[in-house]
């Protein structure tokens, strides 16, 4: 296991751990559900097999120094939220950051903005575009929950989307992933080399 410094798959790595903290966090809650639960979470790879990767399990701090622990949410949710309103799909997104900060109260959830859409501008671009200045106004700052908008980079000087960034203006390329990966792991070496003080300053 690398340091963040010297790895890049950091990001998936701290997403995936998170996921697999909650499914048993949950399981330990419900111990007369225990066997159900797990089997729950067995999504079968074939008609014989369980992937391994679909049973949760305990995770452990193997490097003692809570490094690995559970400590950053990545949320990227609402651009096909078409039939809801700005005002409720921002209530939507922060609704569930509340969730996740209530079942997991030492974590930092990062909310990634919502990209422009569309070749050129249109309504469900303008939308998106509410939804994020509807979080930016409502999160304090600094907080356990914060907003990472990286929406304007993806703009060219007429307005319009490339498709080097998203083929069919709407999914990213692995260009488009790149452009989101650097702000956002920056981000993430910066919450986790936080000392503990810092930390639990910000969670007050």
């Amino acid at each position: 296991m690398c340091h963040p410094k010297q790895c890049t798959p950091q990001i998936v790595y701290i997403v995936s751990i998170v996921y697999i903290y909650v499914r048993d966090n949950n399981n330990n809650n419900n111990n007369n559900n225990n066997n159900n639960n797990n089997n729950r979470c067995r999504y079968r790879m074939s008609s014989e097999e369980t992937s391994p990767a679909a049973v949760p399990e305990p995770v452990e701090d193997v490097q003692g120094d809570g490094r690995w622990m559970s400590q950053v949410v990545v949320l990227w949710v609402g651009t096909n939220n078409h039939q809801h309103t700005a005002e409720q799909v921002a209530e939507g997104i922060l609704a569930t950051a509340q969730l996740l900060t209530s079942r997991l109260p030492r974590v930092k959830v990062i909310i990634l903005g919502l990209l422009p859409r569309g070749e050129r501008p249109n309504p469900l671009r303008e939308k998106n575009a509410a939804v994020n200045g509807l979080l930016r106004s409502r999160l304090p700052r600094p907080g356990q929950v914060m907003l990472l908008d990286v929406g304007a980079g993806f703009l060219q000087p007429n307005g319009s989307l490339s498709q080097r960034d998203m083929f069919d203006f709407l999914h990213l390329t692995a260009a488009g992933y790149a452009a989101i990966a650097k702000p956002l792991s920056e981000l993430l070496l910066q919450i986790l080399e936080e000392t503990p003080e810092e930390r639990r300053a910000l969670l007050v």
